[in-house]
C-alpha cells in the first residue's frame, strides 16, 4: 500500500472518492461524452453521492441519451473503477478499447441479454400457465422456496425461504439480510441458508433433488419472508411456525 494520497492516474489531485468517479481525467473524458454541454460542470461540482442519487432518482437530467440510462450510469461508475484498478496493479496492461469504447460495449450485451432474458420468460409462461399458483411437492417430498430482493437505492440485498412437506405444511422459514449485492446473488445466498444447515443430512441419504424456477405468483410466502428481514433486528432469523405477516399467502397456497 502506498502513502501518497495523490491519484496514481493523473497526479493532478489527492485520490478521493469524487475524483476517481468525476475529476480525473479519465473521468472527465467518459462523462464530457455522455452529459448534456450546459450541465457538465455542474455534475462535476456535487459530491458523488449526490450524483449517484440524482442521476437514479432523474435519469432524464444529466444526459444527452436518456435511453438507458439507469443502465449506462452504473456501468461508468463500475468501468471506471476496474480500469483505474487495472492501471495501478498490472504495470503490463494495454488497453486496446478506451473506458467510453468498453461501456457502449457492455451496455450492447447488457441490454440485449434482457431482451433475450424476457422473450423467454414472460411470454412461454402466460402461455403455457396463465393461472400461476404454488403446488405442493408429491408424497413423502419436500419443497423448498427461495426469494431474493435488493433495493436499488442502497444496493442492500435481503432473501427469504420456507421448506414444506406434500401436505403444505411448514416445516422451516428463513429470513436474512444479506448486505451489498445483486438480487440474483441475493436468491442464491437464500438457497444456501436453507439448503447447507437443514438439508445436507437429507442429501447424503440419496434422496432425489429437482430444481425448478418458480414466478413470484407462485412463490408468495417466500417472497414475503425476504422483505421480512427488512424488520428483523437480527441478520437472519429462522421459524419454525409461519410469522403473521406470511399467514394470508400461507393460507392462500394452501387452500388452491
Amino acid at each position: 500500500m502506498s502513502a501518497d494520497p495523490f491519484c496514481k492516474i493523473c497526479r493532478a489531485a489527492v485520490e478521493s472518492s469524487n475524483h476517481i468517479f468525476c475529476d480525473c481525467i479519465k473521468a472527465c473524458l467518459v462523462w464530457n461524452a455522455l452529459l448534456k454541454p450546459d450541465l457538465f460542470r455542474d455534475f462535476l461540482s456535487i459530491d458523488i453521492r449526490s450524483s449517484i442519487e440524482t442521476n437514479l432518482r432523474h435519469p432524464n437530467y444529466y444526459p444527452i441519451d436518456t435511453e438507458n440510462w439507469e443502465t449506462l450510469f452504473r456501468l461508468v461508475i463500475w468501468n471506471l473503477w476496474i480500469r483505474r484498478n487495472k492501471l495501478i496493479f498490472d504495470s503490463n496492461l494495454t488497453p486496446v478499447e478506451s473506458v467510453y469504447q468498453q461501456i457502449k460495449k457492455m451496455l450492447f450485451e447488457t441490454m440485449n441479454a434482457l431482451r433475450v432474458q424476457e422473450s423467454w420468460t414472460a411470454p412461454s409462461l402466460a402461455r403455457v400457465n396463465p393461472t400461476i399458483q404454488w403446488e405442493p411437492p408429491p408424497l413423502d417430498w419436500f419443497k423448498i422456496n427461495m426469494d431474493g430482493a435488493c433495493r436499488w437505492n442502497s444496493g442492500l440485498a435481503t432473501c427469504g425461504g420456507v421448506i414444506r412437506n406434500h401436505l403444505g405444511e411448514w416445516v422451516l422459514g428463513l429470513s436474512k439480510t444479506i448486505g451489498c449485492c445483486f438480487a440474483l446473488d441475493a436468491e442464491l445466498w437464500g438457497i444456501y441458508k436453507a439448503m447447507i444447515p437443514h438439508v445436507t443430512a437429507l442429501i447424503k441419504r440419496s434422496w432425489m433433488i429437482m430444481f425448478r424456477y418458480i414466478p413470484r405468483q407462485g412463490n408468495g410466502v417466500a417472497d414475503y419472508l425476504d422483505k421480512l428481514a427488512w424488520s428483523l433486528p437480527s441478520a437472519v432469523r429462522t421459524f419454525h411456525q409461519p410469522p403473521a405477516k406470511t399467514l394470508s399467502a400461507f393460507h392462500k397456497d394452501n387452500v388452491m
